[in-house]
């Protein structure tokens, strides 16, 4: 058991799925290289007398979505189909060909099953990272990457993953909010609550929860809808990371349906989360981050960012061991207030909506003394590293010092520590809050190599996370948006029943006047 307390993690649709095989692929490299606690995260077991180690997770897609991966998920591989036992004639099986295992997926195999593997005469770290002659792109997964499965590492526990009856992947459309918003309810409903039950009863001390969601889909009312309906049975906060990718398809009736789903998670999400913080780069060009050549319309390399991302913003209340702190941030995480200190630091109000910035590799640059003395800890970050920002509009350091900030930064040398030490030694701000470490993020053996200096077996980054009036401009141009739709063209939102158009889009620009003040 941890002093640290437990973090349930909720994930709700494709993308986010996405950024979720990213980021529990990190913390079995975080874990290897013994940058975090990992029973915050993950939860132990037995399966078949055999000791087992899985995400303490819940996750949402729809049906067909899982690739090769077995519903039971890793641990509990079952390939045969039990017998029909309410028909006694004459029984025809008709199956679906099976996905083939991309090189990837046949390398973990090899692997687990290698002698050397299963009696430990190999590294594990070793195994798990990148390196020169095995990485992302000599399995091919730049161009293999169908679904998210497809480069996902750990084991999952069967009650991790709920497909959603009667729903399709890449057949049935699930691209409104209201159809997710409505979907929970009976058989389901009790479904989805008895296994969180039986994850809550597992821990000590729950932190909270993180609510990674595609907030440009229905999984997004089926996210508000769920964290409605936890709201009422468990107290403790949530942070919901709203993802959306960037789109190929740009006519203006799937624009209108973002518009109106993102909206619409807006004003209900923001109501049910402690911390909202929007995610995407679908707003910026690879050019944005110096150190990196990606491709923006490819769900395997945005979301890895995306994923490296929250790895960093939720480092804090994971680990213990950071060279640095400032701010009030000391004790966090070794049995500090952990998640609800952080979300409470970014909850200056009610409905606290924080933008996020990446600096991906991090190169910290010399800083003025005087940036600190008049602009503060914020200013000082912009002037020493290039940031790029993961909420439209709005980057580290835009406009003034913001009201709460939460800085993580990770593969500092020994001189950046005493920079940033001495730099920071006057800062008596309790809601400027931030942790440096030295162990830089080593990067798993999935994660694609899109690093312009080549593979990257490890890499510094930082993330700032900031509440600022700044996020004015940012909601201001939803609020805009979702107004100037026709929703009479849109019937299957059922604004009629369901929302009150009106009152939804009056709420959206109440958030953005709150955030100016």
């Amino acid at each position: 058991r941890t002093r640290m307390g437990e973090v349930v993690t909720l994930q709700f649709g494709h993308f986010a799925n996405f950024v979720g095989a990213h980021f529990w692929n990190i913390q079995e490299t975080n874990e290897l290289a013994g940058c975090t606690n990992s029973s915050v995260l993950f939860k132990s077991g037995v399966a078949e007398t055999q000791s087992t180690y899985s995400p303490r997770l819940l996750l949402f897609d729809t049906k067909g979505s899982l690739g090769t991966l077995s519903r039971e998920g890793y641990i509990y591989k079952s390939d045969v189909t039990g017998p029909v036992t309410t028909w006694s004639g004459r029984v025809q099986m008709v199956a679906a060909p099976k996905p083939e295992r991309n090189p990837f997926l046949t390398h973990l195999d090899v692997m687990y099953q290698s002698p050397e593997y299963q009696t430990g005469r190999t590294d594990p770290l070793a195994q798990a990272t990148c390196s020169e002659g095995s990485n992302s792109a000599t399995f091919g997964l730049n161009h293999s990457v169908q679904v998210w499965s497809d480069f996902l590492k750990v084991d999952l526990h069967p009650s991790s993953i709920y497909e959603l009856p009667g729903v399709h992947h890449d057949v049935d459309p699930f691209d409104v909010f209201t159809y997710g918003k409505t979907f929970l309810s009976g058989d389901n409903l009790e479904d989805v609550l008895g296994r969180i039950h039986n994850m809550l009863e597992e821990c000590d001390h729950v932190q909270g929860f993180h609510n990674i969601v595609d907030v440009d889909s229905g999984f997004s009312g089926l996210s508000a809808s769920f964290i409605e309906c936890l709201r009422e049975e468990v107290r403790a906060p949530v942070i919901t990371f709203a993802t959306t990718p960037k789109l190929r398809d740009t006519s203006a009736a799937v624009i209108d349906r973002r518009t109106l789903n993102v909206g619409l998670s807006l004003h209900y999400l923001t109501s049910l989360s402690d911390v909202y913080i929007p995610l995407s780069v679908q707003h910026i060009v690879p050019q944005t981050f110096p150190g990196l050549a990606f491709d923006p319309y490819s769900w395997y390399h945005t979301s890895s960012i995306i994923a490296a991302a929250i790895d960093a913003i939720t480092l804090p209340y994971r680990a213990s061991d950071f060279a640095l702190q400032w701010g009030g941030l000391a004790g966090m995480g070794a049995g500090g207030g952990g998640l609800a200190q952080m979300a409470a630091a970014l909850a200056p109000s009610s409905r606290s909506i924080a933008s996020a910035s990446l600096s991906l590799p991090l190169r910290l640059k010399q800083a003025p003394q005087q940036t600190v003395q008049l602009g503060g800890v914020t200013a000082a970050l912009r002037h020493m590293a290039d940031w790029a920002p993961l909420t439209p509009f709005v980057n580290c350091g835009d406009a003034q010092e913001p009201v709460s900030s939460v800085s993580t930064l990770r593969g500092l040398g020994d001189e950046d520590c005493a920079t940033l030490d001495a730099l920071f030694a006057r800062v008596r701000n309790a809601r400027a809050l931030g942790v440096g470490g030295k162990k830089p993020l080593p990067l798993p053996l999935s994660f694609p190599q899109i690093f312009s200096t080549g593979v990257c077996k490890e890499v510094a980054l930082g993330t700032h996370l900031q509440v600022s009036r700044s996020i004015s401009h940012y909601l201001a141009s939803i609020a805009n948006k979702f107004s100037g739709v026709d929703k009479t063209r849109y019937p299957e939102f059922d604004f009629s029943q369901e929302h009150d158009a009106a009152a939804v889009a009056n709420d959206l620009f109440g958030l953005a006047a709150a955030a100016d003040e």
